[in-house]
């Protein structure tokens, strides 16, 4: 299978001219010069926001005879998933986050993400995984890379045969893009992809940066989240170890070879071949064969004794005096997280941060308007309760000669009010005028 994988790659890298003075040697084994900086792999790893427990208390707690009362507490299983693109020359291309979510929120962007994580890509959708449409948009993404690194096309893509890149737009998108995507044979984790070598460093240095920077116990929300990736970011993996990883998938700058892969990840069919499982002949009771009406009796008998017997023993916590149940501590949500998008989709992070800007601006010169809206309004109100029995106005024309006081609702206003509650026998109500108003 490696061999067979090598030599695949090897054809498909000199028919676009990634190999040249290539030479097979033999099965699995070719010598060339192969430019890595025009090969590159994705590949989704899942990341877990709150490993383990999450510091959600269950309400209860739990002791052995002569032991101290122990807490329990709930996992937490909220996952979104890392796809990111390297080069088999050692580069870090671009990074596509993917959260199960409805719409894009600021949580989801820190500032200091889009800093430390260039071409940062966020999506959401339905599961939280992959699909046609967020893997079309990370190729966009990825295209923007490559016109601004100026890398020489056709290129070579290595990616696992998910369903998300057998789509027509997909394909489309990639032929006009001159991107050759090469699928590696399926059961091959481990041994055909780049990032399988590394992926696993993603998750060890968020564990180590999310113990540095939150309590054990502390529930993350995405914005955490983002943090602790962006922190990591330019420590999970170096150019030294990308190349080593792609050299550990069989590719080197100098040839394709099948021993330089990792022997121990290779399964040989004879060891994954299980014994068929036969049944045995033995009868399990003098009077009872397996498989007869008697003995499934007997085992629905033991069942039920089985159940009652523990039923007698079991100790329901709640009822337990003395045990003390706690609030439920929900996690801390940022309280001025700005909602981008209503639906699933894609947006670059440096495009989500500008859009929040401008949402901002708009919220605030709403706000701006309704508070100069309520000011006005306490002005007119405060002249017309001025002026209402007698005018005080120093000036010629008196400032609330055109305003009027609905008898009903007691607001003020420059016409005649029409509301439905204020009318009086279907007629508009007689509104009050200001003292100068009167005298005219």
């Amino acid at each position: 299978m490696a061999c067979n994988h090598l030599d695949c790659l090897a054809k498909e890298l000199v028919d676009v001219g990634i190999m040249i003075n290539e030479k097979m040697i033999e099965t699995g084994v070719w010598n060339g010069t192969v430019d890595t900086c025009r090969i590159f792999n994705c590949d989704e790893t899942p990341q877990f926001i709150n490993y383990g427990i999450d510091g959600t208390t269950s309400g209860l707690f739990y002791a052995g005879k002569g032991d101290a009362c122990q807490r329990m507490y709930r996992e937490n299983r909220e996952c979104v998933t890392i796809q990111p693109f390297v080069s088999f020359s050692g580069d870090i291309c671009m990074c596509q986050v993917i959260f199960k979510y409805t719409g894009i929120t600021s949580s989801m962007v820190p500032t200091e993400a889009v800093n430390k994580i260039p071409h940062l890509l966020v999506t959401t959708t339905d599961n939280g995984v992959s699909t046609h449409e967020s893997f079309l948009a990370a190729l966009k993404e990825f295209d923007v890379y490559l016109n601004e690194k100026n890398v020489k096309r056709p290129i070579v893509l290595l990616s696992d045969g998910h369903s998300s890149r057998l789509d027509f737009d997909v394909l489309s998108f990639l032929e006009s893009k001159r991107i050759h995507l090469f699928l590696t044979p399926p059961g091959t984790k481990g041994v055909t992809q780049l990032l399988d070598q590394v992926n696993k460093n993603i998750h060890s240095e968020y564990r180590k940066q999310k113990d540095s920077m939150f309590s054990e116990i502390c529930s993350l929300n995405k914005e955490a989240f983002r943090l602790v990736l962006a922190n990591i970011w330019d420590k999970w993996t170096t150019k030294e170890t990308l190349v080593k990883s792609a050299k550990r998938v069989g590719v080197a700058e100098n040839a394709l070879c099948v021993d330089f892969m990792q022997k121990d990840k290779f399964e040989r069919a004879e060891n994954c071949i299980e014994p068929e499982k036969q049944t045995s002949p033995l009868i399990s009771s003098p009077d009872k064969r397996r498989g007869s009406a008697n003995y499934w009796k007997s085992k629905f008998e033991q069942a039920m004794e089985l159940i009652d017997e523990l039923h007698e023993k079991s100790i329901q916590l709640e009822e337990i005096p003395g045990f003390m149940t706690t609030k439920k501590i929900k996690p801390k949500l940022t309280k001025d997280a700005t909602r981008v998008t209503q639906v699933h989709g894609s947006m670059t992070a440096s495009d989500v941060i500008t859009l929040v800007e401008s949402i901002k601006r708009k919220k605030e010169k709403e706000k701006e308007k309704k508070e100069n809206a309520a000011k006005k309004k306490e002005e007119v109100t405060r002249l017309f309760i001025t002026c209402k029995l007698q005018c005080y106005c120093e000036e010629i024309k008196c400032k609330a000669f055109g305003l009027k006081q609905c008898p009903t609702c007691l607001n003020i206003m420059r016409s005649i009010c029409s509301k439905a509650n204020c009318k009086v026998n279907g007629k508009n109500p007689e509104m009050i005028l200001s003292a100068a108003a009167r005298k005219k």
